[in-house]
């Protein structure tokens, strides 16, 4: 099966990491869901949890439809143009450490961003709303907490991750 998966990475690259990533953050939204519930008694026996199907569907839209082809063609920007000229074998935690702050400036708040466009768009369908939501002060604090877990995990995917493999 992940041969398959492999293979079709290669063949039909947006395709298959748009699908994957709609799958992906399908089922993020939802155990999120299921975790909002949980925190606040919503599975009790006297109590269930109410999942909203439509909110779920907006993750998967913006994985699919956004997220995965912006960072297939931001990964395929990076390799070509940062640090490019490192030798892999050479200098590969110092390419890779040049990727992460790059993505870590530039690519992680414009992602953060655009999905509080994409979710508050898809919510209201009012487009000067959705996009007086994305404010710094919203934006920075959700991109200062997620640097602890991203920019490690950003290191190993720049560092060890082949090009097609990634998203």
């Amino acid at each position: 099966m992940l041969g398959a998966y492999s293979r079709a990475l290669q063949t039909a690259p947006l395709v298959t990491k748009s699908s994957t990533a709609a799958i992906l953050f399908g089922i993020g939204d939802s155990l999120a869901q299921w975790t909002t519930a949980a925190d606040e008694g919503g599975l009790t026996a006297s109590r269930t949890a109410v999942y909203d199907a439509r909110r779920a569907a907006a993750f998967m839209a913006f994985g699919g439809a956004f997220y995965a082809p912006t960072q297939h063609f931001w990964f395929a920007w990076m390799e070509r143009n940062v640090a490019a000229g490192a030798s892999w074998t050479v200098r590969p935690l110092r390419q890779a450490s040049a990727r992460v702050g790059l993505h870590s400036l530039v690519y992680a708040p414009f992602s953060i961003a655009s999905l509080f466009v994409w979710m508050d768009l898809f919510a209201t369908g009012d487009p000067w709303a959705a996009l007086a939501k994305a404010q710094p002060a919203t934006i920075i604090p959700i991109w200062l907490a997620g640097g602890s877990f991203w920019i490690p995990t950003m290191l190993v995917i720049y560092r060890f991750v082949p090009l097609h493999a990634r998203v």
